[in-house]
């Protein structure tokens, strides 16, 4: 797995152990360990900015349903005042004037209402809108982040706290220039299968379960290892 910041930016943090000890080729890693990061502190204020963006939006989306509910509470009660005015006019125990002023509470009721759920819908619009810029933000932040997809092993590390990180230096020309280049590269040891050439009169020596020794570069190196491990260059 290579890991790779989207953007430029100064690495604020490489992970260190519970010692103090920082990050190095060879430690095991597991699966979502967050191994480095950017600076983050315009993406946190942005973060924050959009928390409280998306906690006054929900405020206002309270307020609009509390007076969404006085408002239908009104509009009942004018209603029904309007309809008894209507049948006490029907009785001639109600002016006109009492009628009429029952019927217009009732329609200004009623506005009230429609008015109370058009602020609804626009307040949980900016609710939606508000909890896009909190995602965004946090997307944006987890951008300045290195997690290891997969438990592993720190197989490249060519970054250190404090450098100045640009994706442009990373070359995939090749896969060793991008081995050199990509901040971190992490290997699961357990998904290789390693095809080695071995003499055809050391064939007899090379036993089922036998320890192995892999190593590339220095052949000196190799033919210094002594024991049961038998060593392939």
């Amino acid at each position: 797995e290579y890991l790779i910041f989207e953007n430029a930016g100064r690495v604020a943090y490489v992970k260190t152990d519970e010692n103090g000890r920082a990050l190095r080729e060879g430690d095991l890693v597991a699966a979502g360990d967050l191994l480095a990061y950017q600076d983050q502190r315009d993406y946190d204020a942005d973060i924050r900015t959009a928390e409280s963006s998306l906690l006054e939006a929900e405020t206002r989306t309270d307020v609009a349903r509390a007076e969404l509910g006085q408002a239908t509470t009104d509009h009942l009660l004018a209603e029904t005042t309007f309809k008894r005015y209507a049948a006490l006019l029907e009785k001639n125990s109600a002016s006109q004037q009492e009628y009429d002023e029952a019927k217009a509470r009732s329609a200004n009721a009623k506005a009230a209402v429609s008015r109370a759920e058009s602020q609804i819908t626009a307040a949980q619009a900016q609710v939606d809108a508000a909890e896009s810029r909190l995602s965004q933000a946090r997307l944006n932040m987890e951008e300045t982040e290195l997690r290891t997809p997969i438990d592993g092993v720190v197989a490249y590390l060519n970054i250190e706290q404090g450098i100045y990180f640009m994706p442009n230096v990373v070359r995939t020309d090749s896969e060793s220039a991008a081995l050199q280049s990509v901040p971190i590269v992490v290997i699961d040891p357990t998904a290789f299968e390693i095809t080695v050439n071995v003499p055809a009169y050391e064939r007899d020596r090379i036993k089922v379960g036998q320890a192995v020794l892999i190593a590339v570069g220095d052949s000196d190196m190799v033919s210094a290892v002594s024991g049961d491990a038998s060593a392939a260059h």
